[in-house]
């Protein structure tokens, strides 16, 4: 339960929801079990801008290839190289295929609606 340290909670947006509404995309749910458990022991979702960059790499690979690669790509740099910007979050440079330069990432662990850890990989710039 949130403290009343600013009043009395109205509204709560979950990770389920942003998940229907498609502001969040679980990497198990789009075929990236597997991949996803080589790197973190928790659900993974990435912000729909993430799945953008994500989803663009078809035209490169196909499309079950690039869903996969690059998804690889950007799970390995966030464990592998990272600058860490808190005690849950860091930042990370990846190259996607076809593309002239460096992607910066943010990678931050939390909280599911259910109390469990999980991971939420975004741009840097998002919360």
């Amino acid at each position: 339960m949130i403290d009343n340290t600013f009043g009395t909670m109205i509204s709560a947006y979950t990770r389920k929801q942003a998940i229907e509404d498609e502001v969040l995309f679980d990497l198990d749910a789009e075929g990236m079990g597997d991949v996803c458990a080589k790197y973190y022991a928790c659900p993974i979702a990435v912000t729909s801008s993430v799945w953008g960059i994500i989803e663009g790499a078809k035209e490169f690979f196909g499309k079950y290839t690039a869903i996969s690669f690059v998804g690889y790509l950007i799970l390995r740099e966030s464990k592998v190289a990272f600058k860490r910007v808190s005690h849950n979050t860091r930042l990370f440079q990846v190259m996607l295929p076809g593309s002239s330069e460096e992607i910066t990432l943010k990678v931050v662990a939390g909280i599911d609606d259910g109390g469990n850890s999980c991971i939420t990989v975004m741009m840097k710039d998002e919360d």
